[in-house]
């Protein structure tokens, strides 16, 4: 039989809201032969939380209207660049005391403090010390 191995079957219901508060809902079926697809279904979104979410969330990745031939793959190599950047800045520039998102805000304050924080990478994250 076509079917012999089946051992999960998933349905997965997507919800939706758009700009104008209408809800759209999508439902997709799987099947696996996989005896704990939700496992697989874990590993697989922590990966993409880990490596992506942030990407979307702080940069609006999913949402890049980018055209031409090279131009969104080079945009989202600098968003990667920057964003592995202020992931660093978080652990070591202010030892954790901000998210992504209240690190930009004071990146945003100006150019000093723009240019204390790339110093910090300059320097192999390694503070100066005060002479």
């Amino acid at each position: 039989s076509s079917w012999e191995g089946l051992k999960s079957i998933v349905m997965e219901v997507k919800t939706k809201v758009d700009k104008f508060g209408k809800i759209t809902y999508t439902v997709r079926f799987y099947i696996s032969s996989l005896d704990d697809i939700r496992e697989a279904a874990r590993l697989h979104w922590g990966v993409e939380n880990g490596l992506h979410w942030h990407l979307d969330a702080v940069f609006g990745a999913d949402k890049s209207k980018e055209t031409g031939k090279e131009a969104p793959a080079q945009l989202q190599a600098l968003k990667s660049i920057a964003s592995n950047a202020l992931r660093f800045g978080i652990r070591f520039f202010k030892k954790g005391k901000y998210t992504i998102n209240t690190l930009i805000e004071e990146l945003s304050m100006g150019t000093a403090q723009i240019a204390k924080f790339l110093s910090f990478f300059s320097l192999g994250g390694r503070r100066r010390e005060a002479a």
